[in-house]
């Protein structure tokens, strides 16, 4: 496993009488755009306030007679821990809020996952991207 956000999301989708259905669909995204470009962390880049990626799972296809609202694919951090910064950005932390493609809650926390075991901020290992 690689540093990366994951959840189960809520999405929204209609069946054939326009009923709106709530349906799970998971969510898999390694953070690769928007990184902090002057520390490395174990030869990756270190995840900071705005760094994101698309999800890398298939967000299940609808039943036949259903429609999918589209809903954008990428999941973007949205804090840090204020007091270490990397290009005056905070750093993502495993508790940063990340918003994702959910309908019900679009900012969630503790949905980043990391592998790095060597380098803390507090009490918690600092998110790495890709």
């Amino acid at each position: 496993m690689n540093d990366r956000a994951k959840s189960t999301e809520t999405r929204i989708e209609f069946d054939a009488q326009g009923k709106p259905l709530m349906v799970s669909h998971a969510t898999d995204a390694p953070l690769t755009s928007g990184l902090g470009a002057v520390v490395e962390i174990g030869n990756a880049p270190a995840a900071v306030v705005g760094s994101s990626g698309p999800t890398k799972t298939e967000h299940r296809m609808p039943n036949m007679g259903q429609a999918l609202v589209p809903m954008p694919l990428t999941c973007t951090v949205r804090t840090g821990c204020d007091w270490f910064q990397i290009d005056g950005r905070a750093v993502a932390r495993p508790s940063s809020a990340v918003q994702v493609p959910d309908a019900v809650r679009a900012v969630k926390t503790d949905v980043l996952q990391t592998e790095n075991d060597f380098f803390f901020v507090g009490d918690e290992p600092v998110v790495r991207g890709k």
